[in-house]
């Protein structure tokens, strides 16, 4: 049972009060009993019938309410093994949980679990667990919001060197505390070095002309074993990269973006970057291409 105030009265803790207040009455029947005896106030008729209820209590009460404490402890005991083990197989699902913003799931996670977690142990360990992917969450954000502006900066070769270290810097940190993981949807790892490749990638062009140029290295991609959906006019959508860009999103795509940024390059877009963007929930293996505005 749980009061308002979120105290628990366990039945086994209960019985235990009352089997503890049963055996200083069956002590205190004891001495009283034995003062009797001793200074025989009372005939032996008497003094045998008191020893009868005492016997009665002992029995009868003493040993059935310790009975009755000793079942309920064990019935409760494996009751909380049960929960253990319910909420045991919970923790691990989300220790293993993968992709991006896997600290949002965890979150949700542990917000649901320690609002529903009986109070104890269980509930105060999902609450101190969920503050911990809380204060992840707000120090990726805060990495997050640096490595934006760093990151696009870069993407125009803006960088100072300072700033070049302070990004890579960032970068080494978002990805520890993001624990490297990506999307299961496609695993590129392994292909990345064969002469197939697998990944999608997007082309961003700022004009019909550049669409029509853009069209054979579509082509050569496609031939690779690569997805290109269609290449996609974004002039009047967005801002164009002062240089021709490669942007990938995990640490698993880099050798999928260097063969990318190769065939650009072949192509005749020599001063095609990489870049290695984060933040972003998209697959692994998605790559972006985007043209400057005089490619």
């Amino acid at each position: 049972m749980e009061q308002e105030k979120g105290v628990r009265f366990d039945l086994f803790e209960v019985y235990l009060i009352i089997f503890a207040i049963i055996v200083l009455i069956c002590f205190a029947c004891i001495i009283f009993l034995y003062g009797i005896m001793k200074k025989k106030t009372i005939d032996d008729e008497r003094l045998d019938k008191l020893i009868h209820v005492g016997k009665w209590m002992i029995v009868s009460v003493f040993i059935t309410t310790a009975t009755s404490a000793i079942s309920i402890g064990f019935k409760e005991w494996d009751q909380k093994l049960k929960e253990i083990l319910f909420f045991d197989k919970y923790t691990e699902r989300i220790i293993n949980l993968t992709g991006p913003y896997i600290w949002n799931k965890r979150a949700q996670y542990s917000a649901y679990f320690s609002a529903v977690a009986p109070n104890g142990n269980i509930r105060e360990g999902w609450k101190n667990y969920n503050k911990f992917v809380q204060d992840n969450i707000n120090e990726l954000e805060r990495i997050k919001n640096k490595l934006k502006f760093l990151e696009n900066k870069n993407i125009n070769n803006g960088l100072t060197k300072k700033e070049r270290e302070i990004m890579d810097s960032l970068s080494l940190k978002y990805d520890e505390l993001n624990l490297n993981f990506t999307n299961s949807f496609t695993s590129i790892t392994s292909s990345a070095n064969r002469e197939n490749l697998n990944g999608l990638v997007y082309i961003q062009v700022f004009g019909v002309e550049q669409k029509k140029k853009i069209e054979g290295f579509a082509n050569s991609l496609r031939s690779k074993g690569l997805s290109v959906p269609g290449i996609e006019n974004v002039e009047d959508k967005a801002k164009p990269p002062e240089v021709a860009s490669v942007r990938y999103f995990y640490n698993e795509d880099i050798n999928l973006a260097t063969k990318v940024a190769e065939q650009l390059t072949s192509k005749g877009y020599k001063n095609a970057t990489i870049v290695r963007l984060r933040g972003m929930e998209v697959a692994a293996g998605t790559i972006e291409v985007w043209l400057s505005k005089s490619d």
